[in-house]
């Protein structure tokens, strides 16, 4: 739900929207006012006094005009509890009206979202009493003890659950309704006492908007919902699922977010209730009902219905991320098994198919989907869903199995696996997304070899451009138990290939993830540093590129950092008259290396001692005396993963490494790389590919 912010110059063609010159010009002031700030807590508290005392008596106008609605939303935000409960009795008047409004909607949803910060946690206990509380599905109807409320909070509590049974009785309807199914969905994270706003998949664009968005969404702190609210909630999603016409509002784009929302939130209320609702909503909308017909010429009416609507299908993506074990096989083998390449080459089943294999947490289950998956890469990578062979590679990582064999594959997918002088080509093949006989352009080669040797080298293709998709591949790859194959192929590149991919907001994550991967020892990044040698002062000079150059500082040991410095050292003059360039010949410290290189030592030397005592005190099990470690050590012989590297030093994955650590697609520090989604990256993926 997104409007525009060019705030007071056009007003709706509503009568509602119709708020006089005198009015406007008020709230002009007020939002001048808000930005300015204030010198002290008392004179906020009483401008905004001031300004709810007359906000109440005109809102139903003012919150219905597009640059009066957003000063009510910025004064939400800093308003107590008496403010929130002067608007909730000022809008409750007719809630229809408010929720179905596009700018007083966004209204409503702020002031929603406010009420987890005026419930204190003596009210988790405070419960309404209904005649259907004694319901089985809403649990005991007990509270502890006689819960007393301030006559403030009880209010707050009351107007919000007012507006609670307004949506419940008008469900169908907000279902449906752009706007109110925005506030039916903050409304139901409210009552869970969580935020999940991020979690829900209203469209692909969605994902690459969401910091974007975070205005438009529910976001408070989880916190300890009260009784009643719990039961609203349960009603609520009970009537959901009652209704007739349910399996309609899967494909719905405003009613299908709002069925997420449920399933999101019992998730972190309640496992148990959260799996049941799982099951209903699978068993509503048909997904393992044998409407499959195994033998149908057209490969898509070898899918489920659910799985190739456009809109349905996230709502299968959601299912899939929230089943426990049991349900996930279920799922695997009544829709998916036998199927994947039909689900992989589907312009929206593709998706489903990912989520699939980024929610496989059993082994057994992978090693199955991968053996049937990995008989079509090729095809795969034909119809460009590059994001199905990333979610692979994430997931042979995660589990650490199949790591060498996907390599392969993906080789022989991008014809360098045979013959084998082939495969040292895999980095500049894998990072630009094109077979080998299109990057290296052979067939142009055998007509023009005739021609001499001289117009032979020109025709040798260099890497100018890097493929989202692909450079995170080979970040997965580098972080395999065994890179030795691509570490290789990345020590051959030319020096202004490797400059290209350090400064490429795509590729320098390449070169981050070289450095930081525990599978790499200190000599493959000394090698690494040796070949990047005259090519330190460009990257100093380039906004990707220092940011790269510094995050290879970090990882240096301080020979390595010796290296990097004496390379600079011979650009001084380049380093400091540039705009990006001297804020790396400041930080490190160049001009102290070259006139006092023993102190310079000194404090490299005194660095590393320094990160190394604050990583003993944030990871306490470092602090271990040596007979302990040696103790450990032993413990650990043949349990931890011996990885070979290049240099023939081993070491192994530490075991505390979190798994939001071992992902390779924080890109959104550069240019928002992240936030670029599957489905337009896929538009952009090499069109030569066949």
């Amino acid at each position: 739900m997104s409007r525009k912010r060019d705030t007071f110059k056009g007003q709706d063609k509503g009568k509602k929207s119709r708020v006089d010159d005198h009015t406007i010009s008020y709230y002009k002031r007020v939002a001048e006012t808000l930005k300015e700030g204030f010198p002290s807590d008392e004179e906020k508290d009483l401008f905004v006094n001031n300004v709810v005392s007359q906000l109440a008596e005109e809102a139903s106008h003012v919150c219905h005009h597009p640059g009066t609605s957003m000063v009510v939303e910025e004064l939400i935000h800093i308003c107590q509890l008496h403010h929130a409960l002067s608007l909730f009795s000022a809008l409750k008047t007719d809630w229809y009206s408010v929720g179905s409004d596009r700018f007083a909607s966004h209204v409503l949803q702020t002031l929603v979202c406010t009420v987890p910060k005026f419930i204190s946690k003596r009210a988790a206990y405070f419960n309404v009493r209904h005649s259907d509380d004694n319901n089985e599905e809403d649990g005991p109807n007990e509270t502890k003890g006689d819960i007393t409320l301030s006559d403030e909070e009880n209010n707050l509590i009351c107007h919000f659950l007012d507006l609670c049974g307004f949506l419940k009785e008008q469900l169908s309807t907000c279902l449906d309704h752009l706007y109110l199914s925005h506030i039916l969905r903050a409304v139901l994270q409210v009552l869970g006492g969580t935020c999940v706003s991020e979690k829900v998949i209203r469209s692909r664009l969605s994902r690459t908007r969401k910091k974007e968005d975070d205005d438009s969404e529910a976001r408070f702190d989880d916190f300890e919902v009260p009784l009643a609210f719990k039961r609203m909630f349960k009603r609520i999603s009970k009537n959901i699922f009652r209704l007739e016409n349910f399996s309609v509002h899967l494909s719905n784009p405003n009613s299908s977010p709002v069925i997420q929302t449920v399933l999101l939130v019992s998730n972190k209320m309640d496992k148990d209730l959260c799996e049941r609702y799982l099951r209903k909503t699978i068993k509503k909308s048909g997904l393992l009902t044998k409407q499959i017909d195994p033998l149908a010429a057209d490969d898509s009416q070898k899918l489920p219905p659910i799985v190739k609507d456009s809109v349905a299908s996230y709502l299968v993506e959601q299912i899939i991320s929230l089943a426990n074990s049991s349900l996930f096989g279920d799922i695997y083998k009544e829709i998916f098994k036998g199927r994947l390449i039909h689900y992989a080459n589907h312009p929206s089943a593709n998706y489903v198919l990912q989520r699939l294999l980024t929610s496989c947490s059993d082994k057994q289950w992978f090693e199955e989907i991968f053996e049937e998956i990995s008989l079509y890469m090729e095809d795969i990578l034909a119809v460009n869903h590059f994001g199905v062979i990333l979610a692979l590679a994430e997931a042979c990582l995660r589990l650490g199995c199949k790591q060498e064999k996907f390599r392969n594959l993906l080789m022989q997918a991008f014809h360098c696996y045979e013959p084998e002088e082939r495969r040292s080509k895999i980095v500049p093949l894998l990072a630009s997304c094109s077979t080998y006989e299109v990057f290296y352009h052979t067939e142009v080669q055998e007509s023009q070899e005739a021609d001499g040797e001289k117009a032979k080298e020109n025709l040798i293709p260099l890497l100018t451009e890097i493929n989202y998709h692909g450079s995170l591949v080979l970040q997965h790859l580098l972080r395999f138990g065994n890179p030795k194959l691509v570490t290789a192929s990345l020590l051959e590149l030319k020096p202004v290939e490797l400059q290209t991919l350090a400064c490429n907001p795509c590729g320098s994550h390449v070169i981050d993830t070289y450095f930081q991967s525990p599978t790499i020892g200190d000599k493959g990044r000394e090698a690494l540093i040796n070949k990047m040698k005259g090519l330190f002062v460009h990257l100093a000079c380039s906004k990707n590129g220092s940011r790269t150059l510094e995050n290879i500082w970090k990882a240096a040991s301080i020979q390595q950092k010796s290296i990097i410095t004496e390379d600079l050292a011979r650009h001084e003059v380049k380093l400091r008259s540039d705009k990006l360039g001297h804020f790396i010949y400041r930080n490190f410290a160049v001009n102290h290396y070259m006139h006092r290189r023993n102190d310079w030592l000194k404090i490299q030397g005194t660095d590393a001692k320094k990160r190394k005592l604050f990583q003993d005190i944030l990871d306490p099990s470092d602090k271990l005396s040596k007979k302990q470690r040696k103790e450990k050590k032993f413990e650990n012989t043949g349990k931890s993963e011996s990885l070979h590297l290049k240099d023939d030093q081993t070491t192994s994955i530490p075991e505390s490494k979190s798994k939001g650590d071992m992902k390779t697609s924080e890109i959104s520090d550069r240019n928002s790389i992240s936030s670029k989604s599957d489905r337009k990256f896929r538009k952009k993926t090499n069109e030569n590919y066949q």
